[in-house]
């Protein structure tokens, strides 16, 4: 599990623990209660709207340019990405330095972020290494 994904999944517990009513923490806070986990899938169509609210810390950032200059295809690159909301993209995009038009759709910054973090430095590898066989 990578930095970023841990982070996600925390922001999403903690979203539910901050939906607990004050006498379920109260029994929690004195050992009288447990937590259990359910893990739900969501039917197509529909959606938690976890990602669509929670903003995206500078660590997280990071952790998501950490994850895509390690990827070794576009693919995995774009599978690091593909559970952020526009919002979060357009956040990353940012931090990296990519313009983006502001009517750019999800699939378009994943593109363009994956392009300048991982298709760049894969060309570059791969023009560096031809370079050496010549």
């Amino acid at each position: 599990m990578t930095g970023y994904e841990l982070s996600v999944l925390m922001q999403q517990l903690g979203a539910a623990i901050e939906k607990l009513n004050s006498r379920d923490v109260q029994l929690l806070l004195a050992s009288k209660a447990t937590i259990d986990i359910v893990v739900t899938p969501l039917q197509d169509g529909q959606s938690n709207g976890s990602h669509k609210t929670i903003a995206i810390s500078e660590s997280d950032l990071v952790a998501l340019v950490d994850s895509l200059d390690t990827s070794v295809s576009r693919d995995q690159g774009a599978t690091f990405l593909k559970e952020l909301s526009k919002v979060q993209l357009q956040a990353l995009a940012k931090h990296i330095s990519v313009s983006v038009d502001s009517g750019a759709n999800k699939d378009r910054l994943v593109e363009k972020i994956v392009e300048r973090r991982v298709g760049l430095r894969l060309r570059q590898d791969a023009f560096a290494q031809a370079m050496h066989t010549d």
